[in-house]
């Protein structure tokens, strides 16, 4: 039997919390969805997300950090460290490559 439950908001009797039930599938929101006020992830393995990530302090990586081309400043885009290929690093500056450090150092 399926059913729907159609509300214009969920406010609770008490000062306490509004939630959702035990999903055994996970939870979909298929519009949008706000968040005013802190989300907090607990004993979170991996975050996916598409599209773009602002941290607006310090991101903390307890382990490694992939990367798939280069990193660069926000205000400052034309300087870079860059992993072109495999065994190599770049360091670029106005657009340019300034330096390049390969595993058989033929050209550090």
């Amino acid at each position: 039997m399926a059913s729907n439950l159609r509300v214009d908001s969920i406010v609770p009797s008490t000062s306490g919390n509004v939630s959702i039930g035990t999903a055994t599938g996970g939870v979909i929101i298929p519009g949008d969805l706000g968040i005013a006020g802190v989300l907090t992830y607990e004993d979170v393995t991996n975050i996916d997300s598409v599209g773009v990530i602002t941290a607006r302090s310090t991101i903390d990586a307890q382990g490694d950090v992939s990367v798939a081309d280069k990193i660069i400043h926000t205000g400052d885009t034309n300087t870079a460290i860059r992993f072109p290929s495999a065994d190599t690093i770049t360091a670029e500056t106005g657009g340019a490559e300034r330096l390049r450090i390969k595993s058989d150092a033929s050209s550090v």
